[in-house]
């Protein structure tokens, strides 16, 4: 499933982070590579390198939390809002700065080359898109104005509570894979869900401590563990994944809402 609806672009849009990430069968061997992939990628764009061990934790629907500890060597743009993560068994494009998706995939794509030449991955294992956004009512506005009433839990007045924070789960199947829809409040001057607070990007948009914001995460992944490694295919499964979560954000969010973020065709 591909686009079902033109572009959306919003001008002022929430959006504050975006990753598309492959995992593959394991390279051992993979640090050995790094010098080649670097001398490639360094002439596309991404003249930053920095290399480290990081904690990985994976979240699916319906699965307690992966924790698991790899090497890490990351590529990024002179601006710092665009990064390519190389692992032993993955490969991610994150971004702090996404214009539209034909662009981004085509970093994704150029990337997913790079790797394939260098060091020839056999089996792609898992392969995900994920978006978040950040929500900030104005004045006189609250999270209703923006988002959808069953994303929005209970109303806390009603029972006489105060200082509500709320979260909210969705998990279903798609023709693509699974879908995971989640919505949570904080006002600690969070911007990122927990097992992406370790990002390395340069991030503008900023929560004020006290002020209570949200976060609208989008999620979509396929896994299988026995398709060979083409990039083409795996293209093409992004942009199907892409599909349903552009239809999951204007399902999960008001005319108030895009108005306010500057909808243009």
């Amino acid at each position: 499933m591909h686009r079902t609806k033109p572009a959306l672009y919003l001008k002022r849009s929430p959006l504050v982070y975006v990753v598309a990430q492959v995992r593959f069968s394991a390279i051992v061997k993979m640090e050995q590579y790094i010098p080649d992939i670097q001398e490639k990628v360094r002439h596309e764009g991404f003249p930053k390198f920095s290399r480290g061990r990081v904690t990985e934790v994976r979240v699916e629907a319906d699965r307690e939390a992966q924790f698991t500890a790899s090497d890490r060597w990351e590529f990024q743009n002179k601006e710092s809002t665009l990064g390519v993560v190389v692992s032993t068994g993955s490969l991610a494009v994150h971004t702090s700065k996404y214009n539209r998706y034909e662009e981004f995939e085509k970093t994704v794509d150029q990337s997913l080359r790079v790797l394939n030449v260098v060091a020839s991955p056999s089996l792609v294992e898992r392969i995900g898109l994920r978006y978040v956004d950040l929500v900030q009512p104005g004045d006189n506005e609250t999270f209703a104005d923006y988002l959808q009433p069953g994303i929005l839990g209970l109303d806390a007045a009603r029972f006489q509570a105060r200082n509500p924070l709320h979260r909210y789960q969705f998990t279903g199947r798609t023709e693509a894979g699974h879908i995971v829809v989640r919505w949570w409040q904080n006002d600690a001057g969070v911007i990122l869900p927990p097992d992406l607070g370790s990002s390395t990007l340069r991030h503008e948009a900023k929560a004020e401590a006290g002020k209570v914001v949200g976060i609208l995460d989008l999620d979509h992944f396929t896994e299988d563990g026995t398709s060979e490694f083409d990039v083409s295919h795996i293209a093409d499964l992004l942009g199907s994944l892409h599909g349903n979560l552009d239809l999951a954000f204007r399902s999960a969010v008001t005319p108030k809402a895009l108005e306010v973020w500057g909808s243009e065709p």
